[in-house]
């Protein structure tokens, strides 16, 4: 799963927790579990993991962060992205590249 991109985890889980009523319960109530054994690495403690469910007469459109312009990374985010997302040094990285939660 560390190769997936964030729309590819979104639809696997969408579409097990569609199929799967023991999942989308466990879903919904404690998602950082969820996630991190999804993904295989704990989430780090400052990222929040929030399921929104959707209604008949409620949509939501999520959009990714953007750094404002002209931020530059520091040396640790620098780092993570240096290596690859395959690097061993780079666990952490795969969680804020490829899923895009912090």
């Amino acid at each position: 799963m560390a190769n997936w991109t964030r729309g590819q985890l979104n639809d696997k889980i969408v579409e097990q927790a569609q199929s799967n009523p023991s999942y989308r319960e466990r879903l919904m109530k404690d998602p950082r579990a969820l996630m991190a054994k999804q993904i295989g690495t704990d989430i780090p403690a400052n990222v929040k993991v929030e399921v929104l469910q959707e209604t008949p007469d409620k949509y939501f459109i999520v959009l990714p962060y953007m750094p404002k312009e002209g931020a530059e990374l520091d040396d640790a985010a620098l780092e993570k992205v240096a290596g690859g997302m395959l690097d061993k040094t780079c666990q952490q990285s795969i969680l804020s590249t490829v899923v895009n939660l912090g």
